[in-house]
């Protein structure tokens, strides 16, 4: 992943990610901030448990304020991503001249230069001469992997007619499901509170508004309100002697929309058809033979005021 955000600097970075697995359920991760500064970011080798955010990984392990991220090509990471420590170069370093000096092999001075030339590149206040690590696209620079990444504004999430569109999806779903209809018509009641309010929301929308957020809010919020005490109610929603004879129109029609044999589907379907003729409820469906879920279209009665 490419990261985006701003370094402990206070200047925009990207921090470069890639992932792979660790014992105990964490994840293992190499990560590196891109920015040139002094001193230099070095390449982070962590493991961190699977409930993490990424943004939270990055800032705690690169102290860059992650915004958005990417999935890029694969990372190429720079073959001298380490460097060893001060102590360690001490120690090297007078072992290699006691073997000079013990062996009287002048030569052997020649292996103290990278550990004399490490000591001096880890003094405080040097530019580390690294290579960063590299987009594996032609070698894309941190700039234009930065480019690439859509900003926060970018990522507000779905527009207020994607959202109402969503709802319209969820209740059409709904409206072709039969079996649905009979078991939570509440929702498909006009009478019933929480479906007028949902219904005059979806009347009430208007994409081109300046409030259009606010419009597609309350139809989400009524959409979930008025499918949620439709659900609760089920069948008791309907009059206390139509549930009996739902409950026998439900049977009927799973057995219509099942693989039974066609004979006992067809018979089925002319149970289903003459129970919801005989409740003639107008937020009940009605059934048509022709079409595969069974609904036909019902002209719109409005219940008595």
């Amino acid at each position: 992943m490419a990261v985006r955000g701003v370094g402990p600097d206070g200047e925009p970075t990207v921090v470069l990610v890639t992932f792979g697995l660790a014992s105990e359920g964490g994840v293992g991760a190499r990560m590196c901030d891109s920015a040139t500064r002094v001193p230099m970011p070095m390449v982070q080798r962590v493991v961190c448990p699977g409930s993490v955010t990424l943004r939270a990984a990055v800032l705690a392990h690169t102290a860059v304020r992650g915004a958005s991220a990417a999935e890029p090509p694969r990372i190429r990471w720079p073959i001298s991503g380490f460097r060893m420590t001060v102590p360690v170069t001490a120690v090297l370093l007078v072992l290699v001249l006691g073997a000079a000096v013990f062996l009287s092999q002048p030569l052997a001075l020649l292996c103290a230069i990278p550990l004399i030339g490490n000591a001096w590149w880890q003094r405080d206040g040097a530019l580390l001469m690294l290579q960063p690590a590299v987009i594996e696209e032609g070698q894309l620079l941190p700039s234009q992997v930065m480019a690439r990444i859509p900003d926060e504004a970018e990522l507000a999430g779905p527009s207020p007619l994607d959202r109402v569109d969503v709802v319209k999806a969820a209740y059409g779903r709904l409206l072709g499901d039969i079996v649905y209809r009979i078991e939570n018509s509440a929702l498909f009641d006009a009478a019933q509170p929480a479906t007028s309010r949902f219904q005059v929301a979806l009347a009430s929308w208007d994409p081109g508004s300046v409030h259009a957020d606010q419009l597609a809010q309350e139809v989400e919020v009524s959409f979930a309100a008025a499918r949620g005490e439709a659900e609760r109610l089920g069948m008791a929603h309907l009059p206390l002697t139509a549930r009996g004879p739902a409950q026998r129109a439900v049977k009927a029609v799973r057995v219509a929309l099942s693989d039974a044999p066609e004979a006992e589907r067809t018979s089925a379907i002319a149970r289903a058809d003459e129970t919801l003729r005989a409740l003639a409820l107008y937020y009940l469906p009605t059934v048509d033979r022709q079409t595969p879920s069974l609904i036909g279209a019902r002209r719109a009665i409005e219940p008595a005021p």
